[in-house]
């Protein structure tokens, strides 16, 4: 399992699609295939103004939903939903903040990852592409969907809501207090003052997030496959023909380890909030789909089945890539031992077999802050599917709208 083509093709249009934004502290370089990080300088002061935007929509969202449930508010329940998304979605603006911390790390063990693949498998991809005919790569087409999917989301989403009115600076304006506030009330108001506020709050909120989400989701993919690309060569590497091969493939594991530790931080933050986010946003999405289609009006109404389906395909992308990780690397050390078995140096195969035997099989857990919830394996698909459909009949069954 190598990185195809398509698959760096997608972070080059993701640079191509999100150019126009501003410098972030995470970013692929194009010109020189590597991702860079930009330590905190003046570089990154839009930057900062587009998280506190952000931050300031996901308290406001925070604040309709809370005040709704404290029954301060009464919220159709269009806003409501869209209040309820907004607050899912929000959580990924704290992945964005913590790119300036983490993220060193990564593009670092990233690069070094890159060119340790591209060594390895140097000469078993030309000899594979000789032997099969190309297929069609359905993982890096869905990559370059999502990041143009992605690219669309901050002009088409907040277009709709500022023209809908329902984004969050005008529902706040709308409900808090109780009677409308003069801004909405009085037509120039709305318009001339408002309107410009809105854009300008809303807008690098949207941008800043969807930027995210589209490199969070290709530059996993990408670093996932390139592990696996390491571990599928060491699979293909016998260590029984000379001792001095084999100390080179647990060379290479001991690398796999420490980029491994290298991408901790950032692997365990982002799967714990994917999987926590998409399962909730899954549900809800299925829910409004299939309770709600004749409540919601059609234009906002299309984007449920549409988001449902876009995050069951970034979960189905996202999920098998790390679960092969262990599931790959789980059976090497037992591969390796047996192939010393027929070895006569009988000295030296006594301490690398100590050698393999203390090797441990590839994690890569969800957690949050140091703290790990689970390491994700083969049943945790199934577990986490059955999840998602055992509360969407739950929730079906439970609320009567």
């Amino acid at each position: 399992m190598v990185v195809t083509p398509l698959m760096w093709k997608s972070l080059d249009n993701f640079t191509i699609y999100f150019g126009y934004m501003w410098p972030c502290p995470f970013e692929w370089d194009r010109k020189n295939q590597k991702f860079q990080f930009t330590p905190f300088s003046k570089k990154l002061i839009p930057w900062v103004g587009a998280l506190i935007s952000a931050s300031m929509v996901s308290l406001l969202c925070i604040l309709l939903v809370l005040g709704q449930i404290y029954g301060r508010i009464f919220l159709p329940i269009v806003p409501l939903i869209l209040s309820v998304m907004n607050v899912l979605f929000a959580t990924f603006v704290s992945f964005e903040f913590a790119t300036l911390f983490y993220t060193q790390h990564f593009a670092i063990g990233f690069n070094f990852l890159k060119g340790m693949e591209a060594e390895m498998t140097e000469g078993t991809i030309s000899t594979n592409r000789e032997k099969s005919p190309p297929k069609f790569d359905m993982l890096g087409t869905a990559l370059n969907n999502i990041v143009l999917t992605y690219s669309t989301f901050p002009f088409t989403l907040i277009g709709f809501g500022l023209y809908a009115e329902l984004d969050p600076v005008f529902l706040t304006l709308e409900h808090f207090p109780s009677s409308p506030h003069p801004l909405i009330s009085t037509s120039a108001w709305k318009y001339i003052l408002l309107l410009p506020l809105r854009i300008l709050v809303n807008t690098p909120s949207a941008m800043q997030t969807s930027r995210i989400l589209a490199l969070a989701i290709c530059t996993c993919a990408v670093a996932l496959h390139l592990i696996l690309g390491v571990i599928s060569a060491l699979n293909r590497s016998p260590i029984s023909l000379n001792l001095a091969r084999a100390r080179l493939n647990l060379t290479h594991y001991t690398h796999l380890n420490v980029i491994m530790a290298m991408f901790y931080d950032t692997f365990s933050c982002g799967l714990a909030l994917t999987l926590s986010a998409g399962f909730v946003i899954c549900v809800g999405f299925n829910f409004v789909t299939i309770k709600l289609y004749r409540i919601i009006p059609m234009p906002l109404f299309a984007f449920y089945p549409m988001g449902a389906v876009l995050v069951s395909v970034v979960i189905a992308v996202v999920l098998p890539i790390v679960i092969e990780v262990y599931e790959s690397s789980k059976p090497l050390g037992e591969k390796w031992e047996l192939q010393l078995a027929s070895s006569v140096k009988m000295e030296e195969v006594k301490w690398i077999r100590k050698r393999i035997r203390s090797i441990r099989p590839l994690k890569v857990f969800a957690g949050l802050f140091g703290t790990n919830f689970f390491f994700l394996e083969m049943a945790t698909k199934g577990s986490y599917y059955a999840s998602i459909v055992d509360y969407t009949i739950s929730a079906l069954l439970s609320i009567n709208i």
